[in-house]
């Protein structure tokens, strides 16, 4: 039963499922023949051929229906023979690329498809020539897989035609929707068609539209065939200017984008895996509501896997698919026939059973490496495709070259490279080594630097126990390389060890030892970070082996974002702290995920250690928002992590009691200070000592099980070396026992050895392990010590000995038995040093003594002083909120003076500016401001040191003021934008408002970027902003009142203090009532919903409050009043591109935001609303994307919307401005009323395109309206939105007028239509489904007006009555009446003519233009650009398709109404003065200064006629007979001349000068002309004197036009007047003032009305009375 609610006839709810029908077939790439699908529905054939003339068939990605018959082989030729050979049967198909017959070849006798390429695809003769060249590179296809070429060649018309094998049977998608291919089948089949197709791609040929429409299989013998190569064809042409062609849900990433230079067989390839995935899953991975929302998944989507579709998908099967579908091009089967291998490979009966794979619980190690116990599920963590083992690529390209014993197909020494933490050794250990066969004996060491090349050979001799001990390493490696038995490969690990010591000698040992290296039989591997990369490239040149990525090297890179998520996903759900089903996360776990990576990430790479680190860190948290609120800067993970584990209080009981200990542990393993490598391997024993746990066995083995097992901040290492069996726990293989053939034998016991999990920890742990030594008296000691030391080892001078009281400080705070060797040689010599310096007859002893006695004396200022370092430790090193604390401390416990002393002199010595921060803020407490330093740090302080920052700069305000302002016009010069926001912010605090009121400006300001960038600083440097709101609640600066309103509504409403909230929400409320401007009253309603606060009542409509901007209607939208300007509209769309100056020439009123799904909804169930007044089918918001009803109205077509307007506007009480016309859009079934607006109507309205432009840039010239940078663009603006929704109107930030939305959320119509003459109408703004270059302010998109795309909405606008209208300046003239329209043009206005219809006039300019505007609406809706100087004339032709223009640049153009387009020039010697059309349209007449007048025939394109006269014209009027003209001379004569005998008729002499204008009245009998005498002259042909003199004007008379009543003329001057004479009595009717020199003037064809066009830049229209003739002074 249908719908009660729908009002449609049973007859066109039938015709929307047969549409429907078809939409489907082309979805599945089947599109029905469309003659055909017409014949099967003879009832609907008028509506299916309408529809197929306008529909838009999946924008450009999809069929179109051509409707150039004359473009193929016409459709009546059906049966006849072309070329004497094919006969033409039927037609098989049809699209944009052109028509396929069935047809029969009479001279072999068999059927054939004849395809016959459309015409539109060949713009130019050669290319219709490289088409057939290139259409037999298709027919050398030679596959018996691939359809057939036959023939090639051209028809007499000069079609072309190409013939190939027919064949009979159904398409692959026949065959899916049936459903009945099995898996099996399946992948026998694409493998075919791999096959096929790498036969193409081998040969250049890329098929482009891979899909199941064009794979057949033929009904006899199932055979399978590709078929349709025609994309592939001319490819170069259609991968220009990224066209997109091909089949949206079938589209390699590459395809969608448009990217027509990148594609190569790989895309085929991902349309292949498209299919594969289809069937699988009986689901296609991409399936947008609309092709371009498919097209943004084909760029965007993250795929589902197909068995999160179907568990029961073969394991192999799902990789092959995923491999194909890869985004990335470099991570796609590099070939079809690779991927056709894998299918084949799975099609084998070993592997066709595919066993179930489960992978293993991940179990994180903290910054240990992973090994071979790992390997179950270590793959898992790596990113990549698989081969078809399961293996990531990189595992697989080490594996195969390993696994190869012929030289010649391999390397001898490779290199594994990385930066540090990227996981090489994980990779190798736990992803290489496992995987590796049998056959390959693998020696795996970490190098050190002075004792690498003995454990490989200790490690060679452990697993090939027949290699003789008493051998070097070389020549061990000889031995090995010519002896038989297994392969052996040696991997050097951290062979940064050894670089770091050796450098690339090439007599060293291990230099010598690996050119022993055949790559056969011995082979090797060295593994090193990226920061070596020179010392490597050296070494392997040593090695005279070059370095070759693909062949032995390959880089180890970092995670991208994505996978990075992936991994702290797997790892959070190891510790439990997330769901085993990663779509399970909550919104806050998935936020807590992506902040965490976010906040790791570097140029959008992760490193794998840091995730390691922080998994660690946080495994015993919630893994929610809060805790990364307590973990602070992801940067400093590292000390995070050490701080949080050994001094937090919240930390591990255990950990805090050892923490001592394991200082001093992980202090004896780093390495020395001039290096970020592994530091040495320590004994246990050294350990022991170390630890100060010599006697407390039980304390020193918990210690080791923290910080090995625990923590994994150290790990056992073997002082011998390791191999895969030794270090993993793996056996050699028990089938093969060596080079003898024996055993290989075990070594004894050694003592356990230690070092540093990871060089990642090294820069961490060695900051760290300084600042807590820095905390005590001891530690300051031992790093003094170090510091000594290690300078005078580096110059062993006497002044680099410590001095005599830092030599006393270490002697009585460090102990001399955990000195180094070179700390025990230094202290005793800068013992003897000292001794001396004193002389002879004092000892260090009693030196010791006297220092030692007065230390006692002075004890207790001596533990003040330290106790006072401590305080400033304390305030030099804290941050944030605990800074006031440590500053009172200093304040309250201490005295003033010691305090000041050591702060200052720690400032003066200290260099790091990050360090000397903390010390400024506390001496600024003291009174001591160094204001210079403090608004340096600018750019460096954190967000929680923005409060101390203020605060000592308020310490003293003046000094700071100054120094703020100065840093911000430096940041003006540099354009450092964003650090002049921060100092506006701080000046604001301070009291000072007027940087940041000038970066606040949006008044003649066209870059927002300033305004833009404080906003979104503002927030984020928040204070209390308690002091701004009192000190700007009387400003009058609208722009600082505005963007202080959005960015506090930046700040969360959580964040906010009830005081804060109080006095804002009293402020905001106060501004949003009371100011009349839009840009304060939208940010003030914005602040005020951001904090949740309920908006004050106003009045509503406009009357209710006239001086205000804005005004609330009684649906609750919000108008607000745009000013009349001028604005430079770039625009652009696939029809044609705007580039132009416009002019609003009046005030107008448009919604603030668009137009809501509640709001329509109260137009569709207003029962007092006209069923007639409604629309009669309404898709309707889609619940999935408008879930609400305050979002924005969706799926409204224009026509829809209009009726809302005219709905609105009768609830109100106005006149409706759109009424039905009496004619009818479209034909048969599917018609729509045609409306027209109504003339004059202040009722509601869409506004027209500029309206809309000019409204969304509020000012600005820059792509959005907050500038050109996307970085903030999602501010303002709902785009690219991966939930697919819009958002609820308002909730972004508004423009600087106080619109919403204008960026994004929903597609606007606008009034216009796309051009002249044209069905479709504009949309602007873009979509929550557009990218972000499809939302900037110029970008315009079209749709026929019955669209009801879901991601079509619109806003509302209003005309502005005309006392109402500031733009407005009405002007009576004397004795009628005047509109005057102020166009505020830059540039002054040379001539105007009315269009035919008087809908629109032309004018011309010193603006080098010519534009088209619009009287009716307004505004200028076409500029003719390609004049290069000034344009003085133009003309119209009779039917109003075409304009003429002359110009300064001396040529003529004509130009294509519609189009905007230049039809053709036509240059002279001297400058055009006048242009005008015959009557019938067919000449053009043009006069020139060069004494010629010219005259065209249409075309217009030849040569023109010329006529010579003797003296230069200035102006023609053609008589109604066509054979004569008249002109006006520089001489001051009128000419009467006849065309044909090229003669002069008659002369009219009586001008003192030059004659300016001339017209023709009374049928020819009389002339008219206008002379710079200030004088018009009536003359009579056949007459030398002139009837009658016209006086008035106090100027030269510029024209002269007469109206169509023939009784009455209009003339304009220099003077400034317009004036109205009546012909006979020669009296001056009524006159108008304009105020400047009026050089052109046009009368309207109906004669009530002119138009002017002013010197002054503006543009008038005049109204005309009836004719009278008053008595005039």
């Amino acid at each position: 039963m249908p719908d009660s609610h729908d009002s449609r006839s049973e007859h066109e709810r039938q015709l929307d499922a047969i549409i429907n029908q078809y939409y489907e077939a082309v979805e599945q790439g089947d599109p029905p023949n469309q003659d055909a699908f017409i014949a099967e529905h003879p009832e609907f054939a008028a509506e299916l051929r309408e529809f197929f003339s306008d529909a838009r068939l999946l924008e450009g990605a999809a069929l179109h229906e051509a409707t150039d018959s004359a473009t193929y082989i016409s459709r009546n030729a059906i049966g006849v023979e072309y070329k004497g050979r094919y006969r033409l049967d039927r037609i098989l198909g049809e699209g944009a690329f052109g028509r396929v017959y069935l047809g029969y070849d009479e001279v072999i006798k068999r059927q054939v498809a004849i395809k016959v390429p459309s015409k539109e695809r060949f713009k130019k003769p050669e290319d219709a020539e490289a088409y057939l060249t290139e259409a037999r590179i298709v027919a050398s296809l030679d596959h018996s897989h691939i359809v057939p070429v036959f023939d090639v060649g051209r028809t007499e018309d000069g079609s072309i035609y190409v013939v190939s094998q027919f064949i009979e049977g159904i398409t692959l998608a026949d065959r899916i929707k049936a459903g009945s291919l099995e898996e099996r089948d399946a992948a026998q089949l694409l493998a075919t068609v791999a096959r096929a197709l790498q036969h193409a791609h081998d040969r250049r040929l890329i098929h482009r539209d891979v899909k199941p429409a064009n794979i057949l299989l033929q009904t006899q013998t199932g055979k399978v065939y590709v078929t349709d190569f025609g994309l592939a064809i001319r490819e170069h042409d259609y991968l220009q200017q990224n066209i997109i062609a091909g089949t949206a849900a079938y589209m390699s990433p590459e395809q969608a984008r448009g990217e027509g230079h990148r594609l190569d067989g790989r895309s085929d390839i991902f349309s292949m895996g498209i299919i594969l995935y289809e069937i699988l899953t009986g689901k296609k991975p991409f399936r947008g509501s609309s092709p371009m929302e498919t097209l943004h998944e084909v760029i965007s989507k993250e795929l589902k896997r197909p068995r999160e579709i179907r568990e029961s998908i073969p394991v192999a099967l799902e990789r092959i698919c995923l491999k194909a579908l890869s985004k990335l091009t470099s991570d796609r089967y590099a070939k079809a026939a690779e991927f056709a291998d894998d299918l084949e490979h799975w099609l084998q009966p070993t592997t066709a059973g595919n066993k179930k794979q489960v992978v293993a619980q991940v179990v994180p190690k903290g910054l240990r490496s992973f090994d071979a116990g790992d390997a179950d599920f270590f793959l898992d963590l790596l990113p990549g495709p698989r081969n078809r083992d399961g293996l990531p690529e990189g595992i697989a390209f080490w594996k195969q070259r390993i696994e190869q014993s012929d030289p010649e197909q391999t390397f001898n020494v490779g290199l594994i490279y990385g930066p540090s933490g990227c996981g090489k050794s994980s990779l190798v250990k736990a992803g290489l080594l496992p995987h590796l066969s049998q056959d390959v004996v693998a020696i795996y060491v970490e190098a050190t630097a002075d004792d690498t090349e003995a454990r490989i050979l200790r490690g060679l001799r452990k697993m090939l126990p027949n290699v003789p001990e008493s051998r070097g390493l070389a020549d061990t490696l000889a031995t090995l390389r010519r002896s038989q038995g297994r392969k052996v490969v040696i991997i050097i690990d951290q062979f940064e060890q050894w670089l770091h010591a050796h450098g690339a000698k090439a007599e060293s040992e291990l230099v010598r030892a690996l050119r022993q290296c055949d790559g056969g039989r011995v082979q090797a591997i060295v593994m090193v970070r990226d920061d070596f990369s020179v010392a490597v490239s050296r070494f392997m040149r040593a090695l005279d082996t070059r370095i070759v990525e693909g062949q032995n090297y390959a880089l180890v890179d970092l995670f991208d974002i994505r996978h990075a998520v992936r991994v702290l996903t797997k790892f959070g759900q190891a510790f439990g702290k997330l769901p085993s089903n990663a779509s399970d996360l909550s919104k806050n776990e998935r936020a807590f995920v992506d902040e965490v990576v976010t906040g790791l990430a570097l140029d959008s790479k992760v490193v794998p250690v840091r995730l390691s680190l922080f998994a660690e860190m946080v495994k015993s948290k919630p893994w929610t928002r809060a805790t990364l609120q307590q973990v602070g800067d992801m940067a400093g993970v590292g000390v995070n992590f050490l701080d949080e584990t050994f001094s937090s209080r919240q930390g591990n009981p255990d950990h805090r009691l050892h923490a001592v200990a394991a200082r001093s542990v992980l202090r004896a393993l780093l390495p020395e200070l001039d290096t970020d490598i592994k530091g040495h391997m320590r004994s246990q024993a050294d350990l022991l000592k170390a630890s100060g746990y010599a006697d407390r066995a039980d304390d020193f083995a918990k210690l080791l099980r923290i910080l090995d097992s625990e923590l994994r901040l150290i790990t056992p290492t073997d002082a011998e070396g390791e191999t895969l069996g030794e270090r993993q726990g793996v056996s050699p293989p028990s089938h093969s026992t060596g080079i003898s053939g024996k055993s290989p034998r075990r070594s004894p016991p050694v003592t356990r050895f230690f070092q540093l999990t990871h060089d990642y920890l090294i820069p961490s742990l060695r900051d760290w392990l300084t600042r807590k030594q820095r905390e005590t008296r001891r530690g300051r000691a031992e790093l003094k010590l170090q510091e000594r030391a290690a300078e005078w080892i580096a110059k062993p001078n006497n002044r680099h000995f410590p001095s005599l009281a830092e030599w006393i400080h270490i002697r009585a705070f460090t102990e001399s038995r955990n000195w180094t060797d070179a700390q025990r040689i230094m202290m005793p010599k800068a013992a003897r040093f000292h001794q001396a310096q004193w002389g002879a007859r004092l000892s260090l002893t009693l030196v010791m003594g006297i220092v030692i006695s007065l230390w006692m004396y002075n004890r207790q200022l001596t533990v003040m002083r330290e106790r006072v370092r401590t305080a400033v430790d304390a305030a030099q090193n804290v941050r944030g909120t605990a800074v006031p604390f440590t500053i009172r401390d200093l304040h309250e416990k201490y005295p003033a003076d010691l305090c000041i002393r050591e702060l200052t002199s720690r400032f003066a010595a200290e260099n790091d500016a990050a360090r000397k921060l903390g010390l400024a803020f506390a001496i600024a407490s003291f009174g001591t401001v160094d204001a210079d330093f403090l608004v340096s740090q600018v750019d460096h302080v954190t967000l929680d040191d923005t409060t101390n920052l203020y605060e000592a700069l308020a310490a003293d305000r003046d000094a700071a003021v100054i120094a703020l302002k100065t840093a911000a016009a430096a940041s003006s010069r540099e354009e450092n934008w964003r650090r002049k926001a921060r100092l506006a912010t701080l000046l604001l605090y301070l009291g000072d408002q007027n940087t940041a009121a000038d970066m606040s400006q949006f008044e003649n300001r066209p870059d927002p970027v300033q305004r833009t960038m404080f906003i979104d600083e503002f927030p984020n440097w928040r204070i209390n902003v308690n002091p701004v709101a009192a000190a700007i609640k009387s400003s009058g600066d609208s722009g600082l009142r505005s963007a202080i309103c959005l960015a506090g509504g930046q700040i969360p409403a959580t964040q906010v203090t009830a005081e804060e909230k109080q006095a804002w929400q009293t402020l905001a409320s106060e501004w949003y009532l009371s100011h009349s401007d839009t840009s304060t009253h939208s940010a003030a309603a914005w602040l005020l919903r951001m904090w949740q606060v309920e908006l004050p009542k106003t009045p509503t409509g406009p009357e209710s409050q006239p001086e205000k901007k804005w005004f609330v209607n009684t649906v609750g939208m919000t108008m607000l009043e745009i000013p009349s300007g001028w604005f430079h509209q770039l625009a652009e769309s696939n029809a044609e591109n705007l580039n132009r100056d416009m002019t609003i020439a009046h005030s107008y009123w448009i919604s603030d935001r668009e137009t809501s799904d509640g709001q329509f909804l109260q137009f569709l169930e207003d029962p007092g609303c006209p069923t007639q007044e409604k629309p009669d089918y309404l898709q309707g918001a889609y619940a999935r994307n408008s879930p609400t009803p305050d979002r924005p109205a969706q799926g409204v077509s224009w026509y829809e919307a209009i009726m809302y307007c005219n709905w609105l506007s009768q609830k109100e009480r106005l006149v409706p401005c759109y009424e039905r016309a009496d004619e009818k859009n479209g034909s048969g079934g599917i018609q729509y009323d045609k409306w027209r607006l109504v003339p004059n109507s202040t009722g509601y309205r869409l506004p027209a395109e500029v309206e809309w432009e000019y409204a969304c840039r509020a000012g600005t010239t820059t792509a959005f309206a907050s500038g050109n940078s996307f970085e903030l663009l999602s501010r303002y603006g709902q785009f690219n939105a991966d939930s697919h929704l819009p958002v609820v109107c308002g909730t972004k930030l508004p423009n600087a007028w106080g619109l919403y939305d204008v960026h994004g959320n929903v597609y606007e119509w606008c009034e216009d239509r796309l051009y002249i003459g044209h069905a479709h109408r504009v949309l602007r703004g873009g979509s929550f489904y557009a990218l972000g270059h499809l939302v900037r302010s110029g970008h315009r998109f079209n749709n026929v007006p019955e669209s009801r795309n879901n991601d079509f909405g619109f806003r509302v606008a209003r005309s502005m009555p005309l006392d109402r209208d500031s733009g407005l300046e009405p002007l009576p003239l004397r004795g009628g009446t005047v509109s005057l329209l102020p166009a505020n043009r830059k540039s002054a206005l040379t001539n105007v003519m009315h269009s035919p219809s008087g809908e629109y006039v032309f004018f011309c300019g010193k603006d080098n233009l010519c534009t088209l505007f619009n009287l009716r609406t307004k505004l200028e809706e076409r500029a003719f650009h390609g004049h290069s100087m000034p344009v003085y004339t133009l003309t119209v032709s009779p039917d109003g398709e075409t304009v003429v223009t002359g110009s300064e640049d001396r040529t003529l153009r004509f130009w294509d109404v519609k189009t905007g387009l230049q039809k053709s020039v036509h240059p002279a010697g001297g400058v055009f003065s006048c242009v005008r059309f015959s009557a019938d349209g067919e000449f053009v007449f043009a006069t020139n200064w060069d004494k010629m007048v010219r005259i065209w025939k249409r075309p217009f394109d030849q040569r023109p006629a010329e006529f010579p006269l003797d003296v230069s014209t200035l102006d023609i009027a053609l008589l109604p007979d066509g054979k004569r003209f008249v002109v006006g001379l520089f001489s001051g004569e009128v000419l009467l001349c006849d065309i044909e005998s090229r003669k002069v008729q008659e002369r009219f002499t009586g001008h003192a000068e030059r004659v300016h204008s001339v017209a023709v009245v009374n049928a020819g009998q009389q002339i008219l002309s206008a002379s710079y005498d200030h004088t018009l002259k009536l003359w009579n042909v056949g007459k030398t004197e002139p009837e009658h003199t016209f006086r008035g004007h106090t100027g030269v008379v510029n024209e002269v036009r007469v109206l169509p009543d023939g009784k009455r003329f209009v003339s304009c001057s220099v003077d400034g007047t317009i004036r109205l004479w009546d012909l006979h009595s020669g009296k001056e009717l009524t006159r108008g003032t304009s105020g400047r020199d009026i050089r052109g003037l046009s009368v309207a064809p109906d004669g009530k009305s002119c138009v002017t066009a002013g010197m002054d830049g503006t543009l008038r229209q005049w109204e005309l009375p009836d004719l009278i003739s008053p008595d005039l002074p």
